[in-house]
């Protein structure tokens, strides 16, 4: 009984305020954060990505090279 009455005081007192036992008990969750929203760099480098690897097929097609067939 008494160390049942240790463990309820202990929980009770110092664990809350330990982060991994708060994360196993659930006692306390971090809120999640929503995906940050592309700026303008990270828009003009995906596009400017697209755009090269559309010129190197359309390059490779002219060549001769196809990569997209299996034949």
């Amino acid at each position: 009984m008494g160390l049942i009455a240790v463990w309820w005081i202990a929980s009770k007192t110092v664990l809350v305020h330990v982060p991994f036992v708060q994360e196993i008990s659930e006692l306390f969750k971090k809120p999640l954060k929503p995906p940050r929203p592309q700026r303008w760099f990270t828009q003009i480098h995906n596009i400017t990505t697209h755009l090269m690897l559309l010129a190197n097929l359309f390059l490779l097609n002219l060549v001769g090279i196809s990569i997209l067939s299996s034949s």
